[in-house]
């Protein structure tokens, strides 16, 4: 019998169970028929995390009609990040009512009752079906991260309303299109004024009323708390630019800003506010207008300003002239005084031939000077060309990046060492392709490939085969399919291609965006990225229907055995009803939240001293069972991949004496003791090391169940 057969099923909102917590007792996931038992609060102590951080997956099965999943925040200690799955870019059919609305139900109850769900992701999907719950329930949630973005329609005033009450926030991202309500910066406002804890703040839109922004502008200046603040977009008034300038300027607590230059008098105002600042560390302009004034005011910035350690100037509006070469001038000489920037991020079309051969004597000089990025494109080859040999003849390459190389009519800087990454896709020739190819081999810098194949063409798909089963370095690899030359082909083009991914060991990124694929030829990537045990992260988008379909089920079969790949995007739209495509997406999903969660509990061990049996048992597994993890746990925990081996083996050795083990799992709370025995026969207390030892080698912490004090909601 159906558990769900007695709920109620003629109301249409999302919210309609929101306050009946009886709703959630006894029913059956949507999918595997399990029933679920949700009666308790959040059982979260200071060394233990949540009880429901053991049944992710039974949680994420509800959560997932209402496009949301439960996740670990890696290094928090049990710590629950509740994130939207309706942004990926995967259209799939409509649930039933009765399954959103426990969805739905169970998120308010997440939110409201457990104070372990420290972040939070909202979409236009949950504010399109749900707002009112959100509404309802933000108010008693203990979120320190909260993301919301609003694409295709308004911010209502009640979620407004709301922001001002998230008082335990550390972290704040609000995107959204077309024209801010008036009550959005007061909101913002009311929480800068009573939040203890807001460090971070994130916005990209347009135009905030001007008296709020002014008001919101005051209040940030006032606070002394904030320390990362963006802004993208046209959000603050060229109205406001005063106040703007004012807060930059003397904004007591902000160490880093990043913000996207909508005009020149706003920018003008932003680089003022900058140039006397004593704060800032890092300043990030991601699109420079590049007016004369603003050109000379970061030239003081640069000259002037002994407390920024982080430049980036990402693109430029204008097209640099010989009159903007005369105006860029004043970076040289500004950096030539600099002794405080340690990274340093241009364009290189700010400067001409000459000016880059100043720039390599002025970096030679400069040891703080630690990074230069020059960011490259495909507008001017003979410009990039000399500023690559000057600084690689110059003997500072190895303090130069300049990204990804755009190869068009010829691969000439192919060689050059400064490039991390190449791109091929667009009107790139095929035998500049199949030539870039053949020689990335010898070219152990790149590290990313970009590359566009035409459907059928044998000779790009098996330079592209020979590379990708040789290389030792390539971790990126993007691939997408363009109309063929020539219909009358064979499979040997595609077969190649996935071959290779079956004998490589270095990629850690895949991509794949195809077009009318055959459903056999998209099944076999399916099963190459089954197979790998070193890719971490798969997108796959298809425009075709029932390729993407066949790719999801075929991926969906082995998903479960595949312990290393910790992310997925899939992209497209799936036409099977509904339970069957959702079905097989969310065994794709978890299996992959599975994977990053047993990372995310282990990375916290480098936190702290104490034995905590979670990241512990965490980091077990990952040691013994998928110590192909070590490397991405490294990361993970800050830590270096030459070190990570042996800080792992130096905590779990605290946990190989038989007291330690059975300390740790609950067993006892000091010692082993057993009673003695009539007959004389050895116990458990009995056993040397060497043996202890030898048993332990077939043991893991989380062998011993975890027993959870339950308390029912009051």
């Amino acid at each position: 019998m159906d558990g769900n057969a007695d709920l109620p099923l003629d109301e249409g909102a999302l919210t309609s169970y929101v306050g009946q917590c009886a709703d959630l007792e006894g029913i059956t996931g949507c999918f595997t028929a399990a029933v679920f038992k949700y009666r308790c609060s959040c059982s979260e102590t200071h060394d233990r995390p949540c009880h429901i951080v053991r049944h992710l997956a039974a949680f994420n099965e509800v959560l997932f009609s209402a496009r949301m999943q439960l996740r670990e925040i890696p290094g928090a200690r049990g710590q629950l990040a509740l994130v939207s799955v309706a942004d990926s870019g995967m259209h799939l059919p409509e649930p039933q009512d009765f399954h959103s609305e426990l969805g739905a139900s169970l998120m308010h109850r997440l939110l409201k009752f457990h104070q372990c769900i420290a972040a939070l992701s909202v979409t236009p999907f949950h504010f399109e079906k749900c707002a009112s719950l959100l509404c309802d329930v933000l108010p008693y949630s203990r979120l320190k991260k909260l993301r919301l973005q609003f694409w295709r329609s308004p911010i209502r005033e009640s979620i407004c309303a709301t922001i001002a009450s998230l008082t335990s926030l550390e972290e704040l991202e609000c995107s959204f299109f077309g024209v801010c309500c008036a009550e959005f910066p007061t909101a913002l406002a009311a929480l800068v004024r009573t939040s203890p804890s807001l460090v971070v703040l994130g916005l990209r839109g347009t135009s905030m009323e001007e008296h709020a922004t002014n008001n919101l502008l005051s209040c940030l200046m006032q606070s002394g708390i904030l320390k990362e603040l963006t802004d993208r977009g046209s959000l603050i008034p060229e109205t406001c630019r005063e106040e703007l300038r004012k807060y930059l300027m003397f904004a007591p607590s902000l160490t880093s800003f990043t913000f996207t230059a909508d005009s020149e008098k706003t920018e003008t105002a932003v680089l003022e506010g900058i140039l006397y600042n004593k704060t800032l560390s890092k300043v990030v302009i991601t699109t420079f207008t590049g007016g004369i004034e603003s050109i000379q005011l970061v030239a003081r910035i640069i000259g002037e300003n002994t407390v920024i350690s982080s430049l980036v100037v990402l693109s430029i509006y204008e097209d640099v002239s010989v009159i903007h070469n005369a105006a860029y001038d004043t970076w040289l000489e500004a950096l030539g005084k600099n002794e405080a920037l340690q990274e340093l991020s241009i364009p290189y079309q700010i400067w001409n031939p000459q000016q880059w051969i100043r720039f390599h004597d002025i970096l030679s000089s400069k040891h703080h000077l630690k990074k230069v990025y020059v960011f490259s494109d495909s507008t001017n080859h003979n410009l990039l060309t000399h500023v690559c040999h000057t600084l690689e003849d110059s003997g500072v390459h190895d303090k130069v990046s300049c990204g990804v190389y755009f190869a068009e009519h010829n691969i000439d800087l192919l060689k050059c060492k400064m490039f991390s990454g190449l791109f091929l896709v667009g009107d790139v020739h095929e035998h500049v392709k199949t030539a870039a190819l053949l020689q990335l081999p010898e070219c152990g810098h790149v590290t990313s490939l970009v590359l566009e194949i035409p459907r059928g063409n044998l000779a790009v798909s098996s330079a592209l085969a020979e590379f990708v089963q040789s290389t030792s370095v390539l971790r990126k690899l993007e691939v997408s399919t363009g109309l063929a030359d020539d219909f009358d082909f064979s499979d040997e083009w595609w077969r190649v291609i996935v071959e290779s991914l079956a004998r490589n060991n270095s990629i850690k990124e895949l991509a794949f965006y195809v077009d009318s694929m055959s459903d056999r030829d998209v099944e076999s990537i399916a099963d190459a990225v089954n197979a790998s045990r070193n890719i971490r992260k798969l997108t796959f988008g298809d425009s075709t229907v029932t390729s993407l379909r066949a790719f999801v089920s075929r991926l969906s079969l082995g998903i479960t055995d595949n312990h290393t790949l910790l992310d997925i995007v899939l992209e497209g739209r799936l036409d099977q009803g509904w339970p069957d495509a959702s079905k097989k997406v969310f065994a794709i999903y978890e299996a992959t939240r599975r994977n990053m969660g047993l990372l995310a509990a282990a990375a916290a061990f480098t936190k702290t001293t104490e034995l905590d049996r979670y990241s512990s048992a965490a980091l077990e597994r990952i040691c013994k069972l998928h110590a192909e993890l070590l490397e991405d746990l490294a990361e993970l925990a800050d830590v270096s991949a030459a070190e990570i081996g042996g800080l792992a083996r130096g905590h779990l050795k605290r946990t190989a004496s038989l007291d330690e083990y059975m300390r740790i799992t609950g067993v006892v709370k000091e010692r082993v003791g057993c009673h003695p025995r009539g007959d004389g026969h050895m116990q458990l207390d009995d056993l040397n090391e060497d043996c202890w030892e030898l048993v332990r080698r077939y043991l893991l912490l989380d062998d011993v169940e975890e027993a959870v004090a339950l308390t029912e909601f009051r």
